[in-house]
C-alpha cells in the first residue's frame, strides 16, 4: 500500500501504526514508508497533518519513529490520552455505505465500539497490554451511552478486552441501557473468573440486551492454560459456562491450537466441543504476535517471517504432524464446531431465536 502511495505521489507523507508496528516498528524501515506513529493514534495523527499543512519538521513531534537513510530516529515519547471520556465519538457515518455489508455471524447490520483501552493481565501471547503499556482506562458510563445512541445498527460489539474489568461500571451501563430504552444486541468480551466472581451482573446485562459473550478459554487442560500465563482455569471456565447459559447467554469460546498436536489433541479438544455444545468456537493456531513475549519466546523457532502468514489460521512454528495432516485435523475441529448436523435442531433453533428477536 505504501507503494502505490508512493508510485501515485511521491511528495505524500506515508505513516502507518498500529500494534504491530507500534511494538516492532523496525519492520515497517523502508524507502516507502516516512515512519511509524506510536501507541494511540488520535493525537499523533492530528499532529501530523497540522505539521505537514504548515511544513513544520515532524522531528519536532512526540511519539514517532522517523525512518531516515541513516536509521530510525525515535522523537519524545508521547503521553497516553488520560481521560478517553475526552475523545471525540467516531464519525460513523463518513463509512456509512462500507458498513452495510459489515457482519458478525448472522449479526447484521452490525458496529463495533469500544468503552475501555488496555487489560491488566500480562498473557504471554496477546499484544493488548504491551501496546496500552500495561494500563487500563474507561469511558464513564455516560460517555458510552452516549456513543450507542449515535449508532443506527442493531448489532454491537464491544472492542473492550475485559468489558466486566469494573463490574459496578458495567452494571451501570446495563442500568442507563434500560433507562434510556435502548434496543440493541451487545456482544461482549470478558474473562471467565470475572463471571465466577460476580455471577450476579449476568441477568442485568442479559436484562439490557447482551447475549453473546466471547471468552477465551484457550485450553482443556489445566497445565497448558498455566503456560499462557493466563492466571485463570478451566473450572472457571467451565462454571462461568453453566452461569451464562443459565440466563440464556451465547458463548463464543475462544480455543489456541498448539502446532505440538497430535491426532489424539485435536480429537480431545473436539469432543470437549461437542460435548458442551460449543455452536461457534473462535479457533486460532498459536501465533507469536511482533512484540510480545510469545514472540521473545520463540521467534528462533519460526519457520517464516512473511507477515501475511500471521493470520491465526497457518502454522509459523514447526509442527509435530506432517503439515498437511496437521491442516486436515485443524479443518476437521473447525467443521465439528459449525456443521449444523453437530448443533442440532436445539442449537438452530438458539441462533435462529436470538437472530430474531429483541
Amino acid at each position: 500500500m505504501a507503494a502505490t502511495v508512493r508510485k501515485w505521489n511521491p511528495r505524500v507523507p506515508v505513516f502507518v501504526g498500529g500494534h504491530h508496528a507500534s511494538l516492532s516498528p523496525e519492520d515497517f524501515y523502508c524507502s516507502d514508508i516516512d515512519g511509524v506513529a506510536l501507541g494511540e493514534g488520535e493525537m499523533v495523527i492530528r499532529d501530523l497533518v497540522q505539521a505537514c499543512e504548515m511544513g513544520r519538521d515532524v522531528k519536532t513531534l512526540p511519539g514517532l519513529v522517523i525512518n531516515e537513510p541513516s536509521g530510525p530516529f525515535y522523537t519524545p515519547k508521547r503521553s497516553m490520552v488520560e481521560n478517553l471520556d475526552e475523545l471525540p465519538i467516531p464519525a460513523r457515518h463518513l463509512t456509512r455505505n462500507y458498513r452495510r455489508q459489515y457482519y458478525l455471524g448472522f449479526q447484521k447490520p452490525f458496529s463495533i465500539m469500544e468503552t475501555a483501552r488496555g487489560c491488566a493481565y500480562r498473557c504471554d501471547f496477546c499484544s493488548v497490554w504491551k501496546f496500552f503499556n500495561g494500563k487500563c482506562r474507561m469511558k464513564s458510563p455516560e460517555r458510552v451511552i452516549q456513543e450507542i445512541k449515535t449508532i443506527p445498527e442493531k448489532y454491537i460489539f464491544l472492542a473492550d478486552d475485559n468489558f466486566l474489568q469494573s463490574v459496578p461500571r458495567a452494571e451501570r451501563i446495563a442500568q442507563l441501557i434500560r433507562e434510556n430504552r435502548i434496543k440493541k444486541r451487545f456482544t461482549f468480551q470478558a474473562r471467565s473468573d470475572a463471571i465466577v466472581r460476580r455471577p450476579e451482573i449476568v441477568p442485568l446485562l442479559r436484562q439490557a440486551g447482551f447475549w453473546k459473550v466471547f471468552i477465551g478459554f484457550e485450553k482443556i487442560d489445566e497445565e497448558a492454560l498455566s503456560q499462557l500465563n493466563k492466571h485463570n482455569s478451566v473450572q472457571n471456565n467451565e462454571e462461568a459456562l453453566k452461569i451464562l447459559r443459565a440466563h440464556g447467554m451465547e458463548i463464543i469460546a475462544a480455543f489456541i491450537i498448539d502446532p505440538s498436536f497430535q491426532k489424539q489433541d485435536f480429537q480431545r479438544l473436539r469432543q470437549y466441543i461437542l460435548d458442551r455444545k460449543l455452536y461457534s468456537p473462535s479457533l486460532t493456531i498459536l501465533t507469536p504476535l511482533p512484540g510480545t513475549d510469545l514472540f521473545t519466546q520463540l521467534k528462533e523457532k519460526l519457520v517464516t517471517t512473511n507477515y501475511e502468514l500471521f493470520d491465526y489460521v497457518h502454522a509459523v512454528l514447526p509442527t509435530k504432524l506432517k503439515l498437511a495432516d496437521f491442516y486436515r485435523e485443524f479443518t476437521e475441529l473447525y467443521k465439528a464446531g459449525y456443521a449444523w448436523s453437530q448443533i442440532g435442531w436445539e442449537g438452530a433453533a438458539a441462533i435462529l431465536r436470538h437472530t430474531f428477536t429483541i
